[in-house]
């Protein structure tokens, strides 16, 4: 018997562990407020041009990782991300509720989409609510009562009336997939590599799969064979069944 199907947390708390980690880690430095301008790649090595303080700087590296969304796959040569339209918009929020949630999370599957609500707070959720575009649209620009009193018309009174609602932004929702995730000296991982509907949380999950696979395989592939084709063949024959 498990303890509990999945865990919900803030995404800042995470961003502290995580940062923490790397400020223990030997050998790992980390740059912060850089933003990349262009990624280049050849057989022997990776380069990175970013601006950092309002100065220009270039990177090199044996191994190249792309985990930024995918802003900047267009210019990268024999990489293809296809993209598809939900035709669906996320509203996202923060929510109260009348009743207690006692650590459980919902999520209904409708005609119109999935609304989710995650336990935030003793009586606090993070509402998803996908719906069409248009419509999600609307949803967002609702005075507070009205929104409210739709949200529990249709989710229901498991938890009692909802109270308030705070932080309401829409998102659009669209598939991508690049093929491959792979090139000389680059490998692409989470959302720059797939893209997918926010249903329990699977994007997230596969994207953490595609670097825990990634990372384990640098720790295991000898110093001056990292980034090479057979590495980056590897990787790609690593996740090819979990992504498909």
């Amino acid at each position: 018997r498990q303890p509990a199907l999945g865990y919900v947390l803030p995404y800042g708390l995470l961003c502290s562990v995580l940062i923490k980690a790397l400020e223990a880690a030997p050998g790992v430095q980390v740059l912060y407020g850089a933003k990349v301008s262009a990624v280049t790649s050849d057989r022997n090595h990776a380069c990175a041009e970013f601006e950092q303080a309002g100065q220009a700087q270039i990177m090199t590296a044996a191994l190249l990782v792309l985990a930024e969304g995918g802003q900047i796959l267009e210019g990268i040569p024999n990489m293809r991300r296809h993209v598809r339209e939900y035709l669906q918009g996320a509203v996202v929020a923060r929510v109260e509720a009348e009743q207690p949630h006692h650590h459980v999370a919902y999520e209904r599957f409708t005609s119109d989409g999935p609304v989710a609500l995650l336990p935030d707070g003793k009586h606090g959720f993070a509402l998803v609510w996908t719906s069409a575009s248009e419509t999600a649209r609307v949803l967002c620009n609702l005075d507070e009562q009205e929104f409210l009193d739709r949200l529990g018309r249709h989710f229901g009174d498991r938890v009692g009336r909802f109270v308030s609602v705070t932080g309401r932004a829409v998102f659009p929702l669209k598939f991508s997939r690049t093929s491959p995730v792979t090139t000389h000296r680059m490998a692409v991982i989470g959302n720059a590599a797939q893209t997918l509907h926010p249903v329990a949380g699977q994007g997230f999950n596969l994207g953490l799969r595609d670097a825990w696979a990634l990372a384990r395989l640098v720790r295991h592939t000898p110093h001056q064979c990292l980034g090479d084709e057979e590495m980056t063949a590897k990787y790609c024959r690593q996740r090819q069944v979990d992504r498909l």
